[in-house]
């Protein structure tokens, strides 16, 4: 219960302080400024995706099976080939980012002071990431709490107290507020052997984990794809009113984003135990989301516009049916993740990487077409449809032909 409730404020500390930072931008940007911002951190995302991926989902699972000395040397060796990849997603990231803002209307200066602070702001929030999860894997859940603190703390103080006055002054607050966590994660003394290579570390988190790195890119293209292709289709001011009501209803969405926790380390446990116990607790979380959600659309329902213009100081007609049909998506987001953490435990990575694809491929296509005629409700509506798609390519999958769509089976 402990561990729960210091995961619990952890969370809250990071969803809220992304929360405050997109309240900034609303209060303090224009709606052009904001959706240059979602390409920003949409960017990150898909670094973030594959560092969860490559890195610390396969580290959680290897690092329990070791002890002393070994462990902390394959925490060296992981170390090393983390910021290897963060050197080098940080230069792809950035040449797409720029490339991205270049397909849109924007008075952004594009010099060499803007491109370096761009990268400098992807690696330092790569490390400082890697100092905060890694630290939930190799020490204690409170070093995680105080470096999540170190991180969106300082950064709301300076954003707040300094309003910087243009778009590259902010993302060099960003950047230089992930310092202190970043540098944190060398704090600790850690030992090195010969026989944790960098070729030892990544055979253990991609050659033995393809499946699911090969999966990533998909993860991330799904979800964020559609709001790149919304601000070339349409406008990034449009970009700037999906990013604010994503940022809302992620706040709302953190009751179901732990459920899915409570799964991921529950999951394994139950189907160890008896695959009774492990259905049925699938059907009690699926159950307990189901509520939450409800209870989410009533209020939606009922006080979403006027929320969203409390919030942001934000006056949109679309913005009551835009929140509707994005919490519509997060419902579906909820059941096929929960079905994705079921699918890992039983092996069926194959089936994961399948529903992602089709999700992938149906929420771009429908977002090229809606975005045109409905602009950021468009979006959303695809965002569903990317959602539904996924859904069914884990139900139609089975697991002993997982590449073969197949009448619905129970797992």
């Amino acid at each position: 219960m402990k561990k729960l409730s210091l995961s619990l404020f952890d969370q809250v500390v990071v969803s809220g302080g992304n929360f405050l930072v997109g309240i900034y931008c609303a209060w303090f940007m224009t709606l052009g400024e904001v959706g240059l911002y979602g390409y920003l951190f949409s960017a990150y995302m898909a670094l973030l995706t594959f560092n969860l991926v490559g890195f610390f989902q396969p580290s959680a699972v290897f690092a329990p099976r070791l002890s002393g000395d070994q462990r902390k040397q394959y925490q060296f060796a992981l170390l090393k080939c983390h910021i290897l990849f963060a050197v080098v997603l940080s230069v792809i990231a950035t040449a797409f980012f720029i490339f991205m803002i270049q397909m849109v209307e924007s008075d952004i200066p594009l010099n060499l002071n803007f491109y370096l602070s761009v990268a400098i702001y992807f690696f330092l929030q790569q490390l400082a990431d890697y100092s905060r999860r890694s630290a939930y894997i190799f020490l204690t859940n409170k070093r995680a709490i105080l470096i999540s603190i170190l991180l969106h703390g300082p950064r709301l103080i300076f954003l707040f107290a300094i309003k910087p006055h243009s778009f590259q002054e902010f993302i060099w607050v960003l950047a230089l507020t992930s310092l202190l966590p970043a540098i944190l994660v060398y704090s600790e003394r850690l030992s090195s052997d010969e026989k944790w290579t960098l070729s030892k570390v990544m055979k253990i988190h991609f050659t033995n984990n393809k499946w699911l790195v090969g999966t990533s890119p998909l993860m991330w293209a799904w979800a964020y794809g559609p709001m790149f292709i919304l601000g070339v289709v349409a406008s990034i001011e449009a970009v700037g009113l999906f990013v604010l009501a994503r940022a809302m209803l992620n706040i709302a969405n953190i009751a179901m984003e732990l459920l899915e926790t409570h799964a991921s380390s529950e999951f394994g446990k139950a189907f160890a135990v008896d695959k009774r116990i492990f259905h049925q607790m699938i059907y009690k979380v699926t159950f307990y989301g189901a509520c939450i959600w409800g209870a989410g659309l009533v209020v939606i329902i009922l006080f979403g516009e006027s929320i969203f213009r409390l919030l942001y100081a934000q006056n949109n007609s679309e913005v009551q049916v835009l929140l509707a049909i994005l919490w519509l998506a997060y419902g579906m987001i909820f059941l096929f993740r929960l079905r994705s953490v079921s699918l890992r435990t039983v092996g069926a990575n194959k089936n994961i990487f399948v529903g992602y694809a089709l999700g992938c491929i149906a929420s771009c296509t429908a977002t090229f077409y809606l975005s045109a005629i409905y602009d950021s409700t468009g979006a959303a509506i695809a965002l569903c449809v990317g959602a539904l798609f996924i859904l069914l390519g884990q139900i139609m999958v089975r697991r002993d032909y997982p590449l073969r769509l197949h009448k619905l089976i129970k797992y």
